[in-house]
């Protein structure tokens, strides 16, 4: 089974044989993908189906040193699948929830 995620939002792969009966058990630990927000957006990025042009254009965006919410703002301009841009936003967002 493949499992990836960050910070509580994680998904799991599992490959079977047509008709095989699986079974997956799940249990509530804590899963993390790298050891900061910021190598958690790396990970999401270097895994993520698209262009590297796009995974550049995002990485320079979250590396920027603007507040948060430029950040999020400039990322609208970036062409990257929804749940890329979800994830991506939703890990600058807990970052920022301490910015004043």
């Amino acid at each position: 089974m493949d499992v990836t995620g960050t910070d509580g939002r994680w998904s799991g792969t599992v490959s079977a044989p047509a008709g095989a009966e699986t079974v997956v058990r799940v249990g509530g630990w804590p899963l993390r993908v790298g050891t900061t927000r910021e190598d958690a957006v790396l990970e999401l990025l270097e895994a993520a189906q698209i262009g590297n042009p796009e995974k550049l254009a995002a990485w320079e965006v979250v590396r920027g040193s603007r507040p948060v919410a430029e950040r999020l703002a400039e990322l609208s301009a970036v062409e990257l699948p929804d749940a890329v841009r979800s994830a991506i936003t939703e890990l600058l967002g807990a970052v920022g929830a301490g910015e004043g």
